[in-house]
C-alpha cells in the first residue's frame, strides 16, 4: 500500500509497517530502516469494528490516520505481523489457519509484502533479560480480552506455555493455570504481566489474592510490563533481526526463492507447511536466511579429491556438528514441622534472634453513623378537673391523666374544692379547677380534640375527672441519625487495623527478615473524633496518629534451622537446592519469647557433572546416550537436539566433547 503525503520530502531508507494483532484490537507501527538501525516513526492503536471480519478496513483506516499525522510522502511496501501466543496452533507452533488467512488478505489487499511474523513474548523475554542483566527465571503472563497465556521461564529458557480462557475473576483464572504448571514444575516467585494496554486492575487482583501454599509459600512479586516497554521491545528485536539479516545477506550469495519470504507467499497463499519445531528450542524470530553458495573451482588433480573430501568432512564435523542436551534435573522434596524459639536475647544456638521495632502512622477514616434518636415537641393544653367528692382534693405536679391510651401529666400542682348542693337541695354541683397538662411522649398522636374526658391516676373517674374545653395540640416528632458508642469503637478499630496492615505491607520489600503478623500491634497516642456520642450526624470522622509495634526474625536464620533439620534426609548424590518455610503457629510466652511452629520444605536436586556426561556421550548414538544417562547418571528426562540434521550425523553425538552443550532445567 502506498501512502501519498502532502510534503514533497521523502523518508530515506526502507519503511516497514508493523501490525500488532490481538482478539479485538491492534496497533500499527511505521518503522524506517537505515543501514544499521530501525526508527519508529509513528504508531496508532485501533479497535476492530467486528472482530476479524473487517480487519482489513480497520488497518487501512489506521494507516490513513497515520498518513494525515505524518505529513510527508512515504511509501510502505513491506509489513511484519506481531502476534500473541494464543493465535498459534498449539501442536505445530505455526499461525492457526483462520488467522493466517486473514493475514494473507491484509498483505494482498493493502499491497504490502509480508516479511514474516514475530511472537510478542519473544520480544518481551529479551527486553526483561536486557533490563535485569541476567537470565530470566520468572512467570510471564500474556493477556488478551478473553484469552491468556502463562509462560514459565527458567535460566532464560521457555519451559512451559499454558493457554487459558479468561473470565470475570482474573485471579481465579491465574490460579487454575498455575496449578496445572505446578504439577510438574516449581514456580518462581516473580510474575510479569503484559498487554498493549494498562493492567492496573489485574495486577491489583493478584497482589490481594490469597495463593495456595502448593503454589507460592510467600506472596509472589507482581510487575507490570508497560505498553511502552512492549513497543520498545518489539522495535529492539525487529532491529536486531532485520539489521543482522542485512549484514549476513551482504556477506553471502542469496539463493532464496524470491517468491517466498518467512513462510509467506507474495501475491499468493501464505505457506502452511513446514516441520514444527520443539517448543523449548524455538527461536525468537525465525527469518529465512539466504543459503550459502561456494565459489566454483577448477577440477583438482585426481589424487587430491579424496583428501579434499576427507578434509571437508573432518572440518564439517569439527565446525558444525553440535548437540544440545536439555536435562530435566531429578529432584526430591522433603517436608516436616520444625519448632523454633525466638528470643530478644538468644543464649543458645537453638534460639533465633527476635527483633522488635516500631513505625509511626497517621490515618483518617470516615464512616456512616448508625445511632437513632426521636426529637420534637410534646402536645400540651388545659383541662378542667371536676370533683364530686365531699372533701377537697389536692394533686401534685406531675399527676398522671389518662385519655384512652394516651398519658399526660400536670405542669403544676392543683387543688379542687369539694362539691356543693344546689339551692334546691337536690342537685350536687362538682368542685372544679383548671390545670395545664402535657403529653409524656413526643408526636402528633398526643394531639386531642376538645371535650374529651380524662381520668386521674389513683382516683375513681366517677368522683374526679377532667374535660378539655380546648384542643390539646403542638405534638410533633421526627427520627434523626446520631453518633453511637459502637460507631466510635468500630471506626477506631478500623484505623488501627489499616495502620497495622500498611506497616506489614511496607515490610514485604525487606526480604532478609520475616515479620510476624500475629504479634503486630497498632496503638494510637493522639486521636480526634468529629463528634460525641448522641450528637446528631450522618457520618463520623476519626483521625489518629501513633505507633505500630512489629517483630521480625532474620530469614536466613530460619532457613538455616529448617535446612539443619531436614538435610539429614538428603539422598546420596543430591545437593540442597532450595529451602522454604511457612509459619503454622505463633505463641507468645510470658517472658516475651515467641514459640514458632514452622512448616519446612527442602528441595534436593541431583548433582549433575557436565564434564563426566559429555565425556561419556561423545560419539555415541542418541538412544545409546539416553541409556547411558539413565544407567550411569540416573537421568531419565532429557531432550537431545543434534545439528545439522543430516542423515549421517542426525542421530549421533559429536566426537568432540566441547561440541556437546548441556542445559539444566529444574
Amino acid at each position: 500500500m502506498k501512502l501519498p503525503f502532502l510534503s514533497e520530502k521523502k523518508v530515506s531508507g526502507e519503511v516497514y509497517c508493523g501490525i500488532l494483532l490481538k482478539e479485538a484490537q491492534g496497533v500499527c507501527y511505521v518503522y524506517q530502516k537505515n543501514s544499521h538501525s530501525i526508527q519508529l516513526l509513528k504508531q496508532k492503536e485501533f479497535q476492530f469494528t467486528d472482530g476479524w471480519e473487517h480487519i482489513v478496513d480497520d488497518i487501512d483506516e489506521a494507516l490513513s490516520l497515520i498518513e494525515q499525522e505524518m505529513g510527508k510522502q512515504t511509501v510502505i511496501t513491506q509489513c511484519i505481523f506481531f502476534i500473541f501466543a494464543h493465535l498459534l496452533d498449539p501442536h505445530t507452533r505455526e499461525i492457526a489457519k483462520p488467522y493466517i488467512s486473514k493475514m494473507r488478505d491484509i498483505s494482498k489487499l493493502l499491497e504490502l509484502k509480508p516479511i514474516g511474523y514475530m511472537e510478542v513474548i519473544d520480544a518481551v523475554h529479551e527486553q526483561l533479560e536486557h533490563e535485569k542483566q541476567t537470565s530470566l527465571s520468572s512467570l510471564v503472563v500474556e493477556l488478551d480480552d478473553t484469552q491468556m497465556t502463562v509462560f514459565l521461564y527458567k535460566a532464560g529458557h521457555k519451559i512451559v506455555a499454558q493457554h487459558a480462557a479468561r473470565t470475570d475473576n482474573f485471579a481465579t483464572d491465574m490460579q487454575s493455570a498455575l496449578e496445572n504448571i505446578a504439577q510438574s514444575h516449581i514456580l518462581p516467585n516473580h510474575i510479569y504481566l503484559y498487554d498493549s494496554t494498562d493492567l492496573a486492575e489485574e495486577s491489583s487482583d493478584l497482589l490481594l489474592h490469597s495463593w495456595k501454599k502448593n503454589l507460592f509459600i510467600q506472596q509472589p512479586r507482581i510487575a507490570v510490563v508497560p505498553a511502552s516497554t512492549v513497543s520498545s521491545a518489539l522495535l529492539k528485536l525487529l532491529e536486531k533481526q532485520l539489521c543482522a539479516n542485512t549484514s549476513t545477506a551482504e556477506a553471502q550469495d542469496e539463493k532464496q526463492n524470491p517468491k517466498e519470504v518467512m513462510g509467506f507467499t507474495i501475491g499468493g497463499e501464505i505457506l502452511e507447511t513446514g516441520k514444527p519445531e520443539e517448543f523449548v528450542s524455538k527461536k525468537a524470530f525465525s527469518f529465512s536466511f539466504p543459503k550459502i553458495s561456494f565459489p566454483s573451482f577448477r577440477l583438482l588433480p585426481l589424487i587430491g579429491i579424496p583428501l579434499l573430501i576427507i578434509g571437508f568432512l573432518i572440518g564439517f564435523l569439527f565446525l558444525l556438528h553440535r548437540a544440545t542436551l536439555v536435562i530435566t534435573v531429578p529432584v526430591e522434596k522433603k517436608q516436616s514441622e520444625v519448632e523454633i524459639l525466638a528470643s530478644k536475647k538468644p543464649v543458645t544456638d537453638e534460639q533465633v534472634e527476635l527483633q522488635g521495632f516500631a513505625t509511626s502512622f497517621s490515618r483518617s477514616e470516615k464512616k456512616e453513623t448508625t445511632g437513632k434518636r426521636d426529637v420534637g415537641e410534646k402536645a400540651a393544653g388545659e383541662v378542667t378537673l371536676y370533683n364530686y367528692d365531699e372533701k377537697e382534693r389536692q394533686f401534685p405536679k406531675g399527676t398522671k391523666l389518662q385519655m384512652d391510651s394516651l398519658t399526660f401529666e400536670t405542669d403544676d400542682s392543683v387543688t379542687i374544692p369539694t362539691s356543693q348542693f344546689a339551692p334546691d337541695g337536690i342537685t350536687k354541683n362538682a368542685g372544679k379547677n383548671k390545670v395545664k397538662i402535657r403529653a409524656i411522649v413526643l408526636g402528633t398522636d398526643s394531639n386531642v380534640e376538645k371535650n374529651k374526658r380524662f381520668s386521674v391516676s389513683g382516683t375513681s373517674s366517677n368522683i374526679v375527672f377532667g374535660i378539655n374545653e380546648t384542643t390539646i395540640a403542638g405534638g410533633t416528632k421526627k427520627t434523626i441519625r446520631t453518633i453511637s458508642k459502637t460507631d466510635r469503637e468500630n471506626l477506631q478499630l478500623l484505623v488501627l487495623e489499616r495502620a497495622k496492615k500498611d506497616a506489614l505491607e511496607k515490610q514485604k520489600s525487606e526480604k532478609s527478615y520475616f515479620v510476624l503478623p500475629e504479634l503486630t500491634v497498632a496503638k494510637a497516642n493522639k486521636e480526634k473524633f468529629s463528634g460525641e456520642v448522641g450528637e446528631e450526624g450522618t457520618s463520623l470522622s476519626y483521625t489518629a496518629s501513633g505507633e505500630v509495634s512489629l517483630f521480625r526474625i532474620p530469614q536466613k536464620t530460619i532457613e538455616g534451622f529448617v535446612q539443619k533439620k531436614l538435610e539429614s534426609e538428603k539422598p546420596d548424590g543430591y545437593i540442597t537446592d532450595k529451602v522454604t518455610f511457612n509459619i503454622k503457629k505463633q505463641k507468645k510466652l510470658e517472658n516475651g519469647d515467641i514459640q514458632l511452629t514452622l512448616g519446612g520444605e527442602i528441595l534436593f536436586s541431583k548433582s549433575i557433572h557436565s564434564d563426566e556426561i559429555t565425556r561419556a556421550l561423545k560419539g555415541k548414538g542418541s538412544d545409546e546416550g539416553k541409556s547411558i544417562l539413565q544407567v550411569q547418571f540416573g537421568i531419565s528426562q532429557v531432550a537431545i537436539s543434534i545439528n545439522p540434521p543430516i542423515p549421517l550425523i542426525r542421530d549421533r553425538m559429536p566426537f568432540w566433547q566441547n561440541h556437546i552443550r548441556i542445559e539444566l532445567v529444574r
